[in-house]
């Protein structure tokens, strides 16, 4: 029979040994975060903070000039007549929020600890604002009616052709190895450039192209050809005068999210702009018994794409 104070003694003798393992630990003073994705929604569309945060919808006025003159006689009193119609297009402000919360007891035993746990919540509910925001920019939300910067209804659609040696559209195969080549790249990029150029007769010139980094990834390091050691990203970049620029949300961002491809577009605010009437906001703590919760609003309207026109979907090229 195991006696009580033998049992007491075993479970000493492993407080012990744990104590002094604890004692030979090297633990960092650096902080380390889990890698979030990098947000790029801000760098993609130009943002506007010019409205009222009070507002309930943000509006801008679109006008259409139509009239053709003719020629005519001396005396003519039939003179054609130009006229210009105006439309209001309105998009509904959302509010946006998140809180921290803490206790005093987490924040006494933070500090015993050297974790700045109030800078942290701080970063983590910036983070999560941004994250909304950038999934707003990019795809909209269906459920309130909101459309991004990839799934607007009014900026054409074109598909990619088949390769020559393959019935394959994409760049690249899931597993990685190359479906079409250098010049059949070039030409779908072509493709998209000139149908921009063509819709908008000339008046906007695309200066922005986003594409996934799979496909990223594989222009810059697949050669124009065996006598030209320039990739094909850099001579996208020098010859359509592109700035290219890697994005995560293409990679099924097309067909209702089963196509993947690429976009190009005039990245101006006259083209297009996204709204928040109030940017990120971090409201005093607020004291309840013996909690602490801290209020974060932003107010988003969304992406406002004026001239379609200057804006293509390229779909397919992405597996």
């Amino acid at each position: 029979m195991i006696k009580f104070d033998k049992v007491k003694e075993w479970f000493k003798d492993a407080a012990s040994v744990i104590a002094f393992q604890r004692d030979l630990e090297s633990v960092e003073s650096t902080l380390y975060m889990e890698v979030e994705r990098e947000l790029k929604y801000r760098e993609l569309v130009p943002v506007s903070n010019a409205d009222n945060p009070g507002a309930l919808t943000v509006s801008y006025k679109m006008f259409t000039k139509v009239g053709m003159a003719k020629i005519i006689s001396e005396y003519a009193s039939d003179l054609p007549t130009a006229d210009v119609y105006g439309e209001l297009v309105s998009k509904q402000v959302h509010v946006i929020g998140v809180s921290m919360v803490w206790t005093r007891q987490e924040v006494d035993s933070a500090s015993m600890a050297g974790v700045p746990l109030e800078t942290l919540k701080a970063e983590s509910a910036r983070e999560a604002m941004h994250q909304k925001m950038n999934k707003l920019c990019m795809l909209g939300d269906a459920e309130y009616d909101i459309t991004g910067l990839l799934n607007d209804p009014n900026v054409t659609e074109v598909a990619a052709a088949a390769g020559a040696t393959s019935t394959n559209t994409a760049w690249v195969s899931a597993t990685g190895a190359s479906v079409k080549t250098a010049a059949e790249i070039v030409n779908d990029v072509s493709v998209a450039y000139q149908t921009v150029i063509d819709q908008n007769e000339g008046n906007f010139e695309p200066d922005t192209m986003i594409l996934p980094y799979k496909e990223y990834g594989r222009i810059k390091t697949l050669p124009m050809s065996q006598d030209n050691s320039q990739s094909v990203l850099s001579y996208l970049e020098s010859n359509f005068g592109l700035t290219i620029i890697p994005v995560s949300d293409l990679k099924l961002a097309f067909t209702d999210g089963t196509e993947g491809g690429f976009m190009l577009y005039t990245r101006t605010p006259r083209v297009l702009e996204q709204k928040i009437p109030l940017d990120i906001v971090t409201y005093p703590a607020q004291e309840s018994e013996l909690k602490f919760k801290v209020p974060v609003e932003a107010r988003y309207a969304g992406v406002q794409i004026r001239y379609p026109i200057a804006c293509v979907y390229f779909t397919g090229t992405s597996s």
